[in-house]
Parts: C-alpha cells; structure tokens; sequence
C-alpha cells in the first residue's frame, strides 16, 4: 500500500535534477515526484527561501561594522597668481599640481532604539515564512495530483464498468437473436439488447472523452506537454489517519496557522523598527589617512600627512514632518490587521479541518458497506446472467440486475473518492502530508 505521507526523498526531488520517468502505469508517486520537479511554483518559492536564508545575515540588519577604503589622486595644471600680506607676488603659468587622498574608515552602530534588533528578529521570521511558504506550496500541490490521480482512477474504474455492461449487452443480443431464428424469442427483446448496447456505447464513447480531460489535467500537473492518455493504477490506496486533533494542537501543526502567527510577528517587529526611529543614533567612527599634496609654485610646495582619527556622531531627530509618528501608527495598525487575519485564518482552517473528518467518518462507515453492496449486485448479475442464458429469467430481469450492479459500482467509486479526497485534506490541513 502506498503512504500518502510523503516524508519520501521530498526534498531529494526539489533539490535534485533527476526525473522519474512515468511507466506504462503511471503510479500516484510517480506522478507527484514529477509534479514536484517540474512545478515552477515550488521553484519560485524555493527560491525565495534562499533569497531569505542569504538575507537573515547580522549584516543586514546593521549589526556588524562597515569598513571602505578610498583613494583618490587628482593632477592639475593651473595658472597662479598670489598676492601675500608682506607685498610679495607669485604669478606663474602652466604650474603642475598633483593631491594624494588615501582613508581606511570603519563605521559601526553603537545604538539606533534597538531597531537592528528588531530587523535581526524580522529577518529571521521572514526566512521561517519562507520556509513555511514552501512547505505549504508543496503539500498544496500534492492534494492538487491526489485529487487530479484519482478523479482518473475513478474514471478508469467506471469505464471497466460500462465494458463489463457492454459485454453483457452484446451476449445477450447474441443470444437473443438466436432464439428469435428458433422461434423463442420476440423483436421487442432483440430491440432492448440493441438499445442496451448503443447506450453502452455512447456512455463509452463519453467516459473515455471525460479519462482524456482528466489525464490532460493530471499531466499539466506534472507539465508534461504530451497529449496521450495515461493509464493510472486500477484501485485507490488510502492510508490509516491519525487520530483527531483538538483546536490547539491543530494551530501548532497546521502550515496557514504558522504562516499567519509568523506573519504576526514580523509586524511586531514592523512596529519596534518604527517606534526606534524616534530615538537618536549614535555611530562610531575610526579612520587611518594619508595626505600628499604637491606644487610647482604656490604657498604650499609640498604637504604630506598620514595618522589615525576617530569620531562620534550623534543623531537626534527633533522634527520629521510627523513622518515618523505616522509611520508608527501606521505600523501598529498594520500589525492589528495581521492578527485580525490570523484569527480569522484560525477559524477556517478549524472549519474545514472538522468538515474533513465528517466526510471522512461517514465514508470511512459505509466504506465495507457499499463492498458488500457490490458483492452482492455482482453475484446477482451473474446469477441472472446465467439464468437468463438457461431461458429461465426475462431481459427486464436481467436489465434490472445491470442497473443495480451499474449503481452499486457508481456509489462504491463515489464514496472511495470522497474516502481519498477527505484523507488528502486531513493530511494537508494538519500538515502531516510531508514532515
């Protein structure tokens, strides 16, 4: 039996370049394992996980020091006149220059409100988003090929069906033209086992049609760009759920949950980010530079200096516009809104979780039921099969035997789709579909 929780070399298969190529039989793990490499939305969002892994950095927040170095050397050919207080005067054309400029500095944060705190801790939340972003378009994207795999399934099951009642329409219009050349049989049975067969007929006709919609779906799932029909597996597996969770231990697991509280703290840090703006800044820098400045003629013919310096800047902000109050307000209201959608995210989520296992208990219940049903309308369709080939059943008999096999298939495929379905979305809103 396949598992549907598929902890199976995930992230072996996101981060890998090798594809699984499909068999005969495309089996459900096939399927997604070819969903999962080829889907450009786990591409992106596997993308931005790195994007945040390379920006949760002490660096970016503003917490390490920054250090440059700049030179510059500037030639100059100028024409001088100078006058000095003692009465003296120098005046001279085309007089070569040149100025030196060499300074390591390093800067660094002492205190700015505890802001690059704030964004340390933002960064941090926003590269668990990220991750968490990831986790949920892949397990979306799995419920999306379950649903797809065995809405196919289904499809496939039902057309064995119509073949079985095709088949039997054709051996009794057989055998019914048969007795109507031995004089046992009238037109009007003839015309019911001809009239069974065009509509099995169509209905194939139908069903297959529906089985190419329903692959071509599945394989752009996959984004395959064949257009052939792919054969799936003949039966549904499902797989034993785990017990039911209560509220709390649903808001710990569920991935739109964690998105949502993770969401909720990155606003709080929003808001510590704007009210340190308010606050004054304080820096620290040391620099080591040389000075060389030459001249042909002039007052300075030659000046060189190099050494070490140092300061301290202090940045107050007095008076913004408002600006930063503003942005303050609007931060907090920001991060209200945030929460407000958690709670309403809490709440959905809870609902469908519930309805999920409703679905799931009820079809789980008639699950050996409806079996049995089926059984049973088989083993009657053979029997009246045979009693109708030994002239001891009518045709309305044995039509009443295909109708009831026909629905007792119809209910059984329907409730083991909705079986499957209800598993995948317990699975995906407890966020046990991968781990």
């Amino acid at each position: 039996m396949m598992k549907l929780k598929y902890n199976i070399l995930l992230w072996l298969f996101l981060f890998s370049g090798k594809l699984i190529l499909a068999q005969e039989v495309l089996s459900l793990q096939q399927a997604i394992d070819s969903a999962l490499l080829n889907n450009y939305r786990i591409a992106v969002a596997r993308n931005e996980v790195e994007i945040a892994q390379n920006n949760n950095h002490p660096g970016q927040a503003g917490m390490l020091p920054t250090v440059g170095l700049n030179i510059s050397d500037t030639p100059a050919n100028n024409n001088i006149r100078q006058e000095f207080a003692n009465g003296s005067e120098i005046v001279r054309n085309n007089v070569n220059s040149n100025n030196l400029n060499a300074q390591i500095a390093a800067s660094m944060t002492l205190f700015d409100g505890g802001r690059m705190f704030a964004l340390r801790n933002k960064l941090g939340e926003q590269q668990s988003l990220a991750e968490l972003t990831l986790k949920a378009e892949v397990q979306n994207l799995i419920s999306d090929v379950v649903t797809a795999y065995t809405a196919l399934t289904a499809l496939q099951q039902n057309e064995k069906v119509l073949e079985r009642l095709k088949s039997s329409a054709q051996a009794r219009k057989q055998l019914v033209e048969i007795r109507i050349s031995a004089g046992m049989a009238n037109q009007s049975d003839l015309y019911l086992a001809e009239l069974d067969l065009e509509n099995a007929n169509q209905a194939l006709i139908s069903i297959q049609r529906q089985i190419h919609r329903s692959s071509t779906a599945l394989l752009s799932l996959m984004k395959s760009t064949s257009d052939r029909t792919i054969l799936v597996s003949d039966s549904l597996s499902f797989v034993t759920v785990p017990e039911k969770w209560k509220a709390d231990q649903l808001y710990q697991n569920n991935p739109e949950i964690q998105m949502s509280n993770t969401s909720v703290r990155i606003a709080i840090q929003g808001e510590k980010e704007m009210s340190a703006l308010r606050y004054p800044k304080i820096t620290l820098t040391a620099a080591y530079g040389y000075l060389l400045s030459q001249s042909q003629a002039g007052f300075s013919l030659y000046n060189q200096s190099y050494g070490a310096s140092g300061s301290i800047g202090i940045n107050i902000p007095l008076f913004s516009g408002h600006v930063f109050k503003n942005n303050y307000e609007n931060a907090i209201l920001t991060r209200k809104n945030v929460e407000l959608t958690a709670e309403q995210t809490k709440n959905d989520v809870l609902q469908r979780y519930f309805l999920a296992w409703n679905l799931y208990e009820s079809a789980l219940e008639q699950k050996a039921v409806l079996q049995k049903g089926l059984s049973t309308a088989m083993a009657y369709l053979d029997l009246m099969t045979l009693r109708f080939n030994e002239g001891q059943s009518t045709v309305l008999e044995l039509r009443e035997a295909e109708r009831s096999f026909e629905e007792a298939n119809l209910m059984k495929i329907n409730n083991d789709i909705t079986l499957k379905l209800a598993e995948t979305d317990i699975l995906r809103i407890s966020g046990q579909l991968i781990h």
